[in-house]
């Protein structure tokens, strides 16, 4: 089963719709540290993520994390995603601290 990550954030497109998106991979890395959780989602992915929310920190309204059936949910929390654009893989570093 892939990773999807669905993320809806705090900010609105000229026309007033919300800025969201997902991304779905077949294989991932996952690493947590104190307060943050990353997932590399690999160059097979399926991204429909707004260019807006690359390569810069944003506030996610509302993040839902699909790992293997097993589902992470967490409303405002700062969101970094990174594209490689060499190898083509997403890194996703979303900052969980004020939900501890």
């Amino acid at each position: 089963m892939p990773l999807i990550i669905s993320i809806y954030s705090n900010e609105y497109d000229k026309y007033g719709n919300e800025i969201a998106g997902s991304l779905k991979g077949l294989s991932c890395f996952q690493q947590v540290d104190d307060y943050n959780l990353i997932y590399t989602v690999s160059k097979d992915s399926f991204n429909t993520l707004p260019d807006m929310l690359i390569d810069q920190n944003f506030l996610a309204r509302f993040i839902n994390i699909n790992f293997r059936g097993e589902i992470l949910s967490f409303s405002e929390v700062p969101v970094f995603i990174d594209y490689n654009i060499k190898t083509k893989n997403f890194k996703i570093t979303i900052n969980i601290k004020k939900n501890y």
